[in-house]
């Protein structure tokens, strides 16, 4: 824009990218000032204008919402969650262990995946969790964990399965339907044709506010895993007779 003395290139990001000013094009070293900010740098300025406007209101909501606002004050239940990371980090560890762990290996015919450990890992997922596939190829697969980014804010204990490859959708959706008739299990996507993107996916889950009431925490939470994967053991050896000829895992 040709008039203008002072201009500035502003490089605008969610996440921490440094970028070296001495990278940035001779040419537009001259006569253009080169500057960072990341996404909740912005929202800081429009939450501090102290002016009223539905268009910024709806521009500060939907960065809410996409993870680009940033609040730079710890509330209590930070602080308690802080205080609180080694303790639920040994709940994890001990009510995925043991039986469970075994269960799912039984049930896969192999280890499962190592849980999505590390503080990146579970903001990505959203969770904490474990992973085994139930065919050769990949395309069907077990996961059972913690659902962590919940609205109430109360973390769900969470055992499903999916299929995420046209290879053996349409016989993975007729397991999630017979587990369908099940107490507590949901399932979505089960209908639609095979080369959808949507994936057909069942799932049983249980909020660990529930387990509050039980004399032993642990014990009820392990226990609504096992229960789980139990019943859709049971269905899986049903189409395993229906459908000896795919490329199942497991017993």
């Amino acid at each position: 824009m040709k008039g203008f003395g002072r201009k500035t290139l502003l490089y605008i990001t969610r996440a921490y990218d440094p970028k070296d000013e001495v990278e940035i094009p001779s040419s537009l070293q001259k006569t253009i000032h080169f500057k960072q900010l990341r996404w909740h740098d912005f929202y800081r300025f429009l939450d501090g204008s102290g002016e009223e406007d539905a268009l910024v209101e709806e521009v500060k909501s939907f960065m809410r919402e996409q993870g680009m606002a940033s609040s730079y004050h710890f509330s209590v239940a930070d602080l308690a969650a802080l205080s609180g990371m080694l303790r639920a980090s040994d709940i994890l560890v001990e009510t995925l262990g043991g039986e469970v762990r075994g269960r799912l290996q039984k049930l896969a015919g192999r280890r499962p995946k190592r849980e999505s450990a590390g503080l990146q890992k579970i903001r990505d997922w959203g969770g904490y969790f474990l992973y085994a596939s139930l065919f050769e190829t990949g395309a069907m697969e077990c996961y059972l964990g913690y659902a962590l980014d919940e609205p109430d804010g109360y973390p769900k204990a969470q055992v499903g399965v999916y299929a995420d490859s046209s290879d053996g959708k349409s016989e993975a959706a007729a397991v999630m339907k017979k587990l369908l008739l099940r107490e507590g299990w949901n399932a979505e996507n089960l209908d639609g044709p095979t080369g959808t993107e949507g994936a057909p996916e069942a799932w049983r889950e249980k909020s660990l506010a529930s387990v509050l009431s039980k004399d032993d925490h642990v014990g009820a939470v392990q226990r609504f895993f096992v229960e789980s994967l139990d019943q859709l053991a049971e269905e899986l050896m049903a189409s395993k007779k229906e459908h000896p000829d795919l490329p199942w895992n497991g017993e």
